[in-house]
């Protein structure tokens, strides 16, 4: 949507930055109600993994990002152990804690090392908005290197 949003900006010659509210006003509250509806801050006692992976249409079971000189991919690891992730790092300022995953490819999240066990639920059924409403309720978010574009 935002890449939408950014052509019709562009084409329409309004000002890229449309963060301010004059360009939404009159939409206010049904932008409130769909980007809040059923979010109770800390209800959920678990942290929000996002952990987002991209997609490539040509090749699906390899990463978008892979040839992309901007992107650094945060599950990438360097030793056996994990230890220089950035997720276990992060999930590692939270011991004891069980996590709920998020991603745009939850096949290949439920298959990386670092989610497994029963501290691991993934989350599954919900649009895009929904996700991002649920991730608002949980304690804690993990989250990537990029902008929120479905989970």
């Amino acid at each position: 949507m935002m890449a939408a949003l950014y052509a019709y900006c562009r084409d329409n010659n309004y000002p890229i930055f449309v963060q301010d509210e004059k360009y939404f006003i009159k939409y206010k509250d049904e932008i409130k109600a769909q980007f809040s509806d059923g979010i109770v801050p800390n209800s959920v006692d678990r942290v929000a993994i996002h952990r987002r992976l991209g997609k490539n249409a040509i090749n699906p079971s390899e990463p978008a990002y892979g040839d992309n000189p901007f992107y650094f991919n945060l599950g990438h690891h360097w030793h056996e152990d994990l230890k220089d992730n950035y997720f276990m790092r992060a999930m590692a300022l939270f011991p004891n804690a069980k996590f709920t995953v998020f991603s745009d490819d939850l096949d290949r999240a439920k298959k990386e090392p670092m989610f497994q066990g029963d501290q691991f639920e993934f989350s599954e059924g919900r649009n895009e908005v929904d996700d991002l409403n649920y991730m608002a309720c949980h304690k804690g978010i993990i989250g990537s290197n990029s902008s929120y574009f479905g989970s």
